[in-house]
């Protein structure tokens, strides 16, 4: 068998796929506040200010569960944690809506909950170089779900 024909017999067909696609508003206000749109429908806001280095500063919903979270400790990236509970999946990725300049790397995950302080779904957010935050003042993104 050819090298041409062994490709052609494993390959993966192309396939369109149309999955739901839900997108979640995360942005820093010039005041300093980072705002998270979440899936439950919700603005929440959180003050990196208030953070406190080798802490957890949480914000809670209605329920008294955290649904934004910043950790903070000198010398290495903040980590940012929102809460993707209500979305219909966590096969996430983060989305430029509005960044002036051209930054560091980003670095993101998502987790079901079981390593997050959130302790449900989560987006978590880092940017290197980034301590007392992964996302600058004016700066705007989604988080884009898909699934």
């Amino acid at each position: 068998m050819t090298t041409e024909a062994a490709i052609e017999k494993t390959a993966m067909p192309i396939q369109t796929v149309n999955p739901p696609i839900q997108m979640y508003y995360l942005r820093r206000h010039p005041s300093g506040t980072i705002y998270w749109h979440a899936p439950d429908g919700k603005i929440y806001g959180l003050d990196p200010a208030d953070a406190k280095p080798y802490q957890w500063l949480t914000v809670d919903d209605d329920n008294g569960k955290p649904v934004m979270a910043l950790y903070t400790k000198p010398g290495i990236d903040a980590i940012l944690e929102v809460s993707l509970d209500g979305a219909n999946s966590v096969a996430a990725t983060l989305l430029h809506a509005e960044d002036d300049n051209a930054r560091r790397v980003y670095y993101c995950a998502t987790d079901l909950g079981n390593t997050t302080v959130l302790q449900r779904p989560a987006f978590k957010l880092r940017a290197q170089g980034f301590e007392d935050s992964p996302i600058e003042v004016n700066a705007n993104f989604y988080v884009m779900c898909v699934g």
